[in-house]
């Protein structure tokens, strides 16, 4: 018995290692010309899937999100200023958070 649990607890963390994963690397935020803040989220896995992706910052919602087609980075706008500095990103598949400003959070 011991022999089978052992593999199924190995299976396990194979099949962990193999999930979709996120990572926050950086967040910036400028004003932009428009009105409201241009934001930009460097990182690793951020890539949009079926579902619509949702990035937040301090409880305000990132919008007009572009994603680079090598997942490294994604940009979008913010309508106004978020009260905290707090990242949120949950892309449906995956889920990763981190605070802005901060370097190397996931």
């Amino acid at each position: 018995m011991i022999g089978i649990a052992r593999k199924w607890l190995d299976r396990q963390k194979a099949l962990a290692a193999r999930a979709p994963r996120v990572r926050i690397d950086a967040v910036t935020m400028a004003a932009a010309d428009k009105g409201g803040y241009g934001v930009v989220i460097e990182g690793f896995g951020l890539r949009p899937a079926v579902t619509p992706p949702t990035i937040t910052i301090g409880s305000v919602r990132v919008e007009d999100l572009k994603f680079e087609p090598g997942g490294r980075r994604a940009t979008g706008v913010l309508r106004s200023r978020p009260s905290g500095n707090d990242v949120f990103v949950d892309l449906g598949h995956a889920r990763a958070t981190g605070k802005m400003g901060e370097r190397g959070s996931n």
